[in-house]
């Protein structure tokens, strides 16, 4: 994926812009929040406990379903 643009030195689509647009996606698909985070490595906010301590990072399954429910056009 690319996105040059006359006058610009770089492509409009980076590391950044790409992750922004996958969580969005698969947010708009339906996948619940907190695997989304695993998919694209966000670490467990300090401020929830449970999340950090006390709940396991999402399966390879649920990983795998969120990829799954975004789709490039």
């Amino acid at each position: 994926m690319d996105d040059k643009r006359e006058g610009v030195r770089r492509s409009l689509v980076n590391f950044h812009s790409a992750r922004r647009w996958f969580a969005t996606k698969a947010d708009r698909a339906g996948v619940w929040e907190a695997v989304i985070k695993d998919v694209i490595g966000h670490v467990p906010d300090k401020k929830n406990v449970t999340r950090a301590s006390y709940i396991a990072a999402s399966s390879g399954a649920q990983m795998r379903e969120c990829v799954e429910a975004v789709k490039v056009r």
